[in-house]
């Protein structure tokens, strides 16, 4: 790993002790081969670097004196690096792969093994050097500025300045490169907001779009309901009406002919009687009598 030129640190025996610093569901790469790994936590204090494989299990911890080297620096995201797990670029005293021009872009991972790497999003990578290898922890999320200032005050407690880590171990193109992605992905990152704003905006639309048109709905049968209901009314109407018309018509007529069969029968009896005589109804009793009585 290259380091930065080291600052000039002030007396740290009159400084607050640094407190813990424990980064939980962090992934590692270890120097031996081994596939990615998603670990509990790993924890920086006084004792040293302790890593918590799985939950419950007791922390391994590498001393500071163990340490030869230690670096955290911006993660931009994308595939692993095949080379990161590869037990031929883990000795000390081997270079990482270099694009020979700072300035040229990133190397694509070597697949030596053929195996499937993870990807992970941008976030901060710390890497620890031993004498067996370099360990690397990847935490997607995480402000490698901070942690580098957290890790830097507990390793110069107990290595002095050489222990200052540092977020620029890369060559400056490299450096510049993670810049660059950082800001190809806060641009991606919010692209995919933008739409997916615009997609809530127009299913919002739709939405009221489709709850006016049932209420439309909704109105226009509540008023067919209505009007029907007004037309079967005015039917019911007009039949009362007319049944109550033909009711007073069918009772004078019942009147009017009990009134002309009673004076019928008035005037036949009175014929007969005598009383009256009326030509049409014959000639009543008189009739009767022989035509000889009548001429004397």
């Amino acid at each position: 790993m290259t380091g930065s030129p080291v600052p000039e640190l002030p007396d740290q025996s009159a400084a607050p002790a640094p407190g813990p610093l424990t980064i939980t569901r962090i992934l590692l790469l270890d120097p031996h081969g081994h596939d990615p790994i998603l670990v509990e936590s790993i924890t920086f204090d006084d004792d040293g670097i302790g890593v918590v494989r799985y939950r419950g299990q007791d922390s391994r911890i590498l001393p500071w004196e163990a340490v030869i080297a230690h670096a955290v620096e911006p993660w931009a995201g994308g595939v692993i690096p095949e080379w990161w797990v590869d037990p031929a670029h883990q000795l000390p005293d081997r270079p990482e792969p270099s694009t020979g021009n700072a300035f040229a872009p990133l190397p694509a991972s070597s697949d030596t093994t053929g195996r499937q790497l993870p990807h992970a999003d941008a976030g901060a990578l710390i890497s620890i050097q031993t004498r067996t290898g370099t360990y690397r922890f990847l935490r997607s999320g995480a402000n490698p500025y901070d942690l580098a200032a957290r890790v830097a005050e507990l390793a110069v407690r107990h290595q002095g300045p050489a222990g200052v880590s540092t977020v620029t171990t890369v060559a400056p193109g490299r450096a510049r490169h993670y810049r660059r992605a950082d800001r190809v992905d806060r641009a991606v990152r919010a692209e995919r907001a933008e739409r997916a704003g615009r997609d809530d905006r127009a299913e919002r639309r739709a939405d009221r779009a489709e709850r006016a048109e049932r209420t439309i709905r909704t109105e226009q049968a509540g008023r067919a309901d209505r009007a029907g209901q007004a037309e079967r009314r005015a039917a019911g109407t007009n039949v009362a009406v007319d049944r109550s018309g033909w009711q007073r018509a069918h009772t004078l007529f019942i009147a009017l002919a009990v009134v002309v069969i009673a004076t019928v029968v008035a005037v036949i009896l009175l014929q007969s009687a005598g009383v009256i005589h009326l030509p049409f109804l014959g000639s009543g009793a008189q009739s009767s009598l022989p035509a000889s009585t009548m001429s004397s």
